[in-house]
This record gives C-alpha cells, structure tokens and sequence, in this order.
C-alpha cells in the first residue's frame, strides 16, 4: 500500500500547488499528516518529508505525523484540537477509512459514521485557515486478509465505498484532490 500513497499525496501537495495562483507551501509551511496505522508506520510520511526536502530545498518546511494504529476519522475529530493544533500546521492531508470500515461489508451507517467527523474536522480546519487534503483508505490484499466478518474483495468493496464517500465530501467541502484525474 505505501506505494499507492505517495503518488495521491504528492500530486495534491505539488499539483495543486502549481495549477493555483497561491502556492500551498510558503516559507513557515507546516505539514501535518494524519491517519491510521497506515500513517502512523511513517514509511510514506518519511518519503514525503524527504520528497518535498528535496523538491523544495529553499522553502523551510516542517513536516509533521499524527496518527494512531487503529485509529478512525471521529477518534482524531474529538482530539485534534490540542493533539495537533499547538503545533499550528498550515497544511494538512488525512488518511482514514481503513478502521471506519469495520472489518466488514459496507452499510451506510458505516459510510456515514466516517463521514460526518471528516466533515466536521474539514470545517474546523479550514475556518483555522488550513488548507486541507482528504484521502480516502487504501485496499487490503484479498489473498491475505482475515476477517471473521468479510472476504478481502467484499472489504474492498467497502473501502471503495467509503473512498468514493470521501471523493464526495472534497468536492463538497471544497478540499484538496488527492489525484489530477479525480474532483
């Protein structure tokens, strides 16, 4: 998975960056990257801390990592307040969904109890003057993946959904993209 996520990341951060007149990252930029175990492994957080080092050398960049194994959308909702605000980020990607699931076959109680925190920490952040880059969660092997509740294709099937839900929810929130070929 650490591969799939560098590429969205870097071309939210980069892409967008170029395509607007504002650029994201101004000298003092504070990155803050957010998420689950995926995350909080900080092999894809390293990369990009060192991607951005070395594409933009002579911007002063701090780059942060705030994630919790297992954590989920509303868990970081209820503690970004005083986990990550003191430390005043100016840009922030998230990368939840892959614990929001649940293990199990999509429903849409489940998409909405992703939804609704990402919804609500998007709002608070970007009324902090955050820019904000919301991803959705990756996939699972389906060779590998056990659960007493799905198969890893009807898991997937579920990360999709809560993706897709994601999708919606930059569009609507007026967030960064996390691909060129996606709203």
């Amino acid at each position: 998975m650490r591969p799939a996520l560098i590429p969205w990341v870097l071309l939210a951060l980069l892409g967008s960056a170029q395509a607007s007149a504002e650029p994201i990252f101004k000298p003092g930029a504070r990155l803050a990257m957010c998420g689950d175990s995926i995350t909080d492994q900080t092999l894809y957080t390293r990369d990009i801390e060192m991607y951005l080092a070395a594409y933009m050398p002579q911007l002063p960049l701090v780059a942060m990592q705030f994630a919790w194994s297992g954590d989920r959308a509303a868990s970081f909702d209820s503690r970004f307040q005083h986990v990550m605000m003191p430390f005043q980020p100016t840009v922030v990607t998230t990368c939840y969904g892959m614990n929001d699931g649940g293990y199990k076959p999509y429903t849409p109680a489940i998409g909405q109890t992703y939804e609704a925190p990402m919804r609500g920490l998007v709002t608070k952040l970007k009324a902090a003057g955050v820019t904000v880059v919301v991803g959705g969660p990756g996939a699972v092997d389906p060779t590998y993946f056990r659960s007493a509740s799905a198969s890893g294709q009807v898991y997937n099937d579920s990360l999709s959904q809560l993706s897709e839900t994601a999708r919606k929810s930059r569009r609507r929130m007026g967030c960064l993209s996390p691909t060129h070929t996606t709203p």
